[in-house]
């Protein structure tokens, strides 16, 4: 069954004085009778759901983007779909659909959480971005907030600098640097790059605190006025 107008006119399909509008440029217009795109919807949302649960390769209420002309690709190289389920998780799947025309097809390229959490590679983000792979960046900026959030504090005059001995005893009975966390911490908990960042740099400045502590006691003996204690 199909709807033929032979007459070069637009195409009225009305209920209440809402309803569907086909023009002669084969423009779909939805409570507009002037549609400037192929679906142009006025005042109202676009709704796609799904009723089963998604398997590998089924498309129901997804989108789909692609080379409509390749038979290879009768599904498109993109789709995106929501998902509800503990297994698919709870948030928009961009996904790359399993046809033969796609490489590395798969789920969860990006996932939006439906707490705002995104995903690349997982479907379960745990921050505001949770990537399962690698990251390649040309420039990497964390902003600190807090007091103190940098160590300035190490050079000011009432700084209680451990002394050399007691640093000494404590590398030798922890294996690590007072205030650094362990390896089995890092293994455990992984490592916050801006607080780390922190860390480290008040062991420089503290290292740099020892040097200047050793040249002074240097310059002392060279004097003569006395020795290292």
């Amino acid at each position: 069954m199909y709807f033929n107008q032979l007459e070069k006119a637009n195409l009225f399909i009305q209920n209440n004085g809402n309803g569907i509008t086909i023009d002669t440029n084969g423009y779909v217009g939805f409570n507009t009778i002037y549609p400037k795109q192929k679906i142009h919807v006025v005042d109202h949302n676009i709704l796609i759901s799904h009723s089963s649960v998604r398997a590998p390769g089924v498309t129901n209420g997804a989108i789909l983007f692609g080379d409509e002309t390749s038979p290879d690709c009768t599904h498109g190289a993109w789709g995106i779909e929501y998902v509800d389920s503990q297994n698919e998780g709870y948030g928009l799947n961009f996904f790359k659909p399993w046809s033969t025309c796609n490489t590395n097809p798969g789920n969860y390229k990006l996932f939006l959480a439906d707490n705002g959490n995104i995903g690349i590679g997982t479907n379960n983000p745990l921050a505001k971005l949770s990537v399962d792979g690698n990251i390649c960046a040309k420039e990497v900026r964390v902003s600190l907030s807090g007091s103190p959030c940098w160590p300035d504090y190490v050079f000011a005059q009432d700084y209680d600098l451990m002394k050399i001995g007691d640093l000494r005893s404590y590398v030798q009975q922890n294996r690590h640097l007072p205030g650094v966390p362990s390896a089995a911490e890092v293994e455990e908990n992984g490592v916050e790059l801006g607080a780390t960042t922190e860390i480290l740099l008040q062991k420089i400045e503290e290292m740099t605190l020892y040097i200047l502590q050793l040249e002074e006691r240097v310059q002392q003996l060279e004097n003569g006025k006395g020795g290292m204690r």
